[in-house]
């Protein structure tokens, strides 16, 4: 049931904006768009004026890592130290990478992850940057100038946000259930429906229509009522293992399933056995399943 997939689900987005000219802040997902009046299908040219930028991570002046040819299209990725943080970066053109809906793309967005994947591996942490963080040159300045004197500016504060995510990773955790059967325990365990489908029994067609609407609208209160409360005790009781807990939005498979919560958790790794525990018991009730998926980069906590 659980284990800790982490293919399908974290991973930053293809659709991510780009940053012209200069470094906004760090963000968990990606939404954008192309530069105006240019759409790139490929690579970056051979112009690697530009830094491409995929996270922070703790580091000094004696921590000028190389992480190799790991980055998107096998982009040499290296680490740019100010100060008490480093910025993993390739060298690129400075307009964004662009090929929405592309196998490219969804390369690319693979790429990005896993380079912060690699990155929690070496630094027990990272601040992940939005997809597409690119600093260009401008106003006389190079980009590694530009770069370096953002990590100065924000040196306290990007370390001290680094820091609060040493020994934590994200995980995903996804509780659904089936309206089949739930609506089957809730007719069988309340009396009142019970009591309601005897009486429509013993009325005649007409009577025993108003009756049955009735049975509907408390068997829809009913529904609502269970799904209310699986949705605030799995909340709850993920809140109590985890650092921090987003709620995201509910999503919808296609399959006779329906999500009731749809979380993101952060959790400190000593305490992922906990999680675990709470996705088996959820998935232990009948037409409920869990999925847990983990551990990712923070995404949603920066």
């Amino acid at each position: 049931m659980t284990g800790m997939p982490s293919d399908d689900m974290g991973t930053p987005r293809e659709d991510a904006a780009p940053a012209e000219g200069a470094v906004p802040d760090a963000a968990p997902s990606a939404d954008a768009a192309p530069a105006e009046g240019e759409v790139r299908d490929a690579a970056p040219a051979a112009d690697a004026a530009a830094r491409y930028v995929y996270g922070i991570v703790p580091a000094d002046d004696t921590d000028r890592a190389d992480l190799g040819d790991v980055g998107l299209d096998g982009s040499r990725v290296r680490v740019v130290v100010q100060g008490q943080v480093g910025a993993l970066v390739h060298d690129c053109a400075s307009r964004p990478y662009d090929g929405a809906g592309t196998t490219v793309a969804a390369a690319w967005v693979l790429a990005h992850h896993q380079v912060l994947q690699l990155a929690m591996t070496r630094w027990g942490c990272v601040l992940p940057m939005t997809f597409n963080t690119i600093v260009a040159s401008s106003e006389g300045k190079t980009a590694d100038e530009n770069l370096l004197d953002w990590l100065e500016a924000e040196n306290a504060s990007l370390r001290s946000r680094v820091d609060a995510l040493v020994g934590k990773a994200e995980f995903g955790l996804q509780v659904s259930y089936l309206p089949a059967v739930m609506l089957r325990q809730v007719a069988a365990e309340v009396p009142e429906i019970r009591r309601l489908e005897e009486e429509a029994k013993t009325k005649s067609a007409g009577l025993a229509y108003f009756t049955r609407q009735e049975m509907e609208r408390v068997l829809r209160r009913e529904m609502e009522g269970r799904v209310r409360d699986l949705f605030t005790s799995v909340y709850e009781r993920a809140r109590a293992c985890s650092d921090r807990v987003t709620i995201e939005k509910l999503k919808n498979d296609g399959s006779d399933a329906r999500m009731a919560a749809n979380l993101s958790c952060l959790v400190v790794l000593d305490r992922y056995p906990e999680l675990e525990a709470l996705a088996d018991e959820i998935a232990g009730h009948e037409g409920q399943t869990a999925r847990l998926v983990g551990p990712l980069p923070p995404y949603s906590f920066c």
